[in-house]
């Protein structure tokens, strides 16, 4: 049987030509989506959607797989996922939360990509989130990208990855 591919709500300018779904429960859905554009360029991306009755399912958070940078952000996320706190915390850009820690993994004139550890309002432990924040003038504009990593499913998602980016070269 043939998974139905069209079913996953991704940008409209892609198409999905595989995809992995972690899990799908709660109104929430993970997966990693393996699409192309419409000139043939491949895309890896872990999404995160949200069920919302109005609109159907809305992307909350969405990580775009760079196969060159991936080694690198892997390697990161295993040094700060779940680590103690960084008594000497860089900036990063991050609204709304306390930055307790991080490490840049790549910075060029037009991206910023880090690893950022915060607590919130809502726990007293802190969370590891993926970020890249778009740069201009060597401010950042937004976070187009983010994803959280979250110790019970990250060996998951990092596997899922590792064997998309292993395909793709």
């Amino acid at each position: 049987m043939t998974k139905d591919l069209s079913q996953y709500p991704i940008e409209g300018h892609l198409t999905p030509v595989g995809a992995l779904t972690f899990s799908k429960s709660g109104g929430w859905w993970r997966a990693i989506v393996h699409s192309e554009d419409e000139y043939g360029n491949e895309k890896v991306r872990l999404y995160l959607w949200h069920d919302n009755d109005a609109k159907g399912w809305v992307t909350k958070h969405k990580w775009n797989i760079d196969p060159e940078h991936w080694p690198a952000e892997r390697r990161v996320v295993a040094d700060h996922v779940g680590a103690a706190v960084d008594a000497d915390t860089p900036y990063f850009p991050v609204q709304h939360y306390n930055v307790v820690g991080g490490q840049t993994v790549k910075k060029t004139d037009e991206w910023w990509t880090a690893v950022v550890q915060y607590e919130d309002n809502y726990s007293s432990t802190h969370k590891t989130r993926l970020y890249m924040w778009q740069l201009e003038n060597d401010d950042a504009k937004g976070t187009g990208y983010k994803w959280n990593v979250r110790s019970d499913t990250w060996p998951e998602e990092r596997d899922a990855v590792n064997r998309y980016v292993e395909h793709l070269q």
